[in-house]
């Protein structure tokens, strides 16, 4: 029996079990997605109990579009690390991690996301991501060898490499993305940025930014200052980034892509804690570096303080 907004009320009977139904209200019901059809049905959340239910769980939210992964160990006492990647065919449009700890580990480029998730003891991890209409998608679970997948609001088990638009094995590789211009030369490395600032965590507060210059990775570590809970947030505009990597991040943080030219992070410290990060932008040259929360942000081995934002090449002012 559905029971309608308007007040209707209709009783459905003979209706056989193994499909999604589309339900119309005054129009009966009509079979959305039976066994092997695609593409398969929406939901709310995977039908998830972490403290019985062992493996990737993936599923999309009917409303928003957003696809989720979510990695269960069924009450395992043991550490089951499940690794794996997606790829799309164009870029993300927003990855955002859920509940991953200091010991899992989350590498972010435009149109990949690899990731390491380590449960135990009923918890579980999850990686929320959105992909561009007319992208296709491939999931891949390479470890543990026994890891089972299950897909859709029926948890039907598929492939550990498949595609979920289509409900069938992904081909011999990922999908291929348009090809682009080659790029530039990279900027010259910006000295004054190089190198790890000495910093006490349990004594300085802020936002600690530096660069590799000899691999032109930045990074960055997020403190406290010995004081009580402290929100750092913002992000890094106007260029496309790799090589994303949390450090630390605890189930009320987040590090994600929004769009082809955005990282956005929104962490919180406390006491001693740190917090970090780090990324590699495509150019330099237009990578903007923002702040949103009343954060003192030190750059480079000298830990110059520079006001925001400011562009990563020169540590001047962004183009408006």
């Amino acid at each position: 029996t559905i029971h309608w907004p308007s007040g209707l009320s209709e009783t459905h009977t003979d209706v056989p079990a193994g499909a999604v139904y589309r339900a119309t209200e005054g129009d009966g019901i009509a079979i959305a997605s039976a066994e092997g059809a695609a593409p398969y049905p929406c939901a709310w959340e995977p039908p998830i109990d972490p403290a019985h239910d062992r493996g990737i769980f993936i599923v999309r939210n009917c409303v928003t579009g957003v696809w989720q992964l979510h990695a269960v160990d069924g009450g395992s006492p043991s550490t089951i690390s499940y690794r794996g990647s997606v790829h799309a065919s164009a870029p993300f449009t927003s990855v955002t991690p859920r509940s991953i700890e200091i010991y899992d580990e989350i590498v972010l480029a435009p149109d990949r996301i690899d990731f390491t998730l380590n449960v135990r003891n009923g918890s579980r991890d999850a990686v929320d991501f959105m992909i561009a209409d007319d992208a296709s998608i491939c999931i891949s679970i390479d470890a543990p060898a026994d890891a089972i997948v299950r897909y859709g609001p029926l948890a039907r088990l598929v492939p550990r490499r498949f595609d979920p638009l289509t409900m069938q094995a992904c081909g011999s590789g990922p999908p291929t993305p348009d090809p682009e211009p080659e790029p530039g030369p990279p900027p010259p490395p910006v000295r004054e940025s190089c190198g790890m600032p000495a910093y006490d965590a349990g004594r300085d507060d802020g936002i600690f930014l530096w660069r590799n210059c000899g691999t032109g990775e930045w990074h960055a570590r997020l403190t406290a200052g010995g004081g009580p809970q402290r929100g750092h947030g913002g992000g890094v505009n106007g260029s496309a980034v790799s090589g994303v990597t949390s450090i630390a991040l605890e189930a009320d943080d987040v590090l994600r892509t929004v769009g082809p030219t955005r990282l956005e992070f929104r962490m919180i410290v406390a006491g001693a804690n740190v917090d970090g990060f780090r990324f590699m932008p495509a150019e330099s040259s237009r990578a903007c570096f923002d702040v949103d929360t009343a954060s003192i942000v030190r750059v480079g081995a000298a830990g110059r303080m520079i006001a925001t934002p400011f562009r990563l090449d020169t540590l001047g002012p962004c183009a408006p």
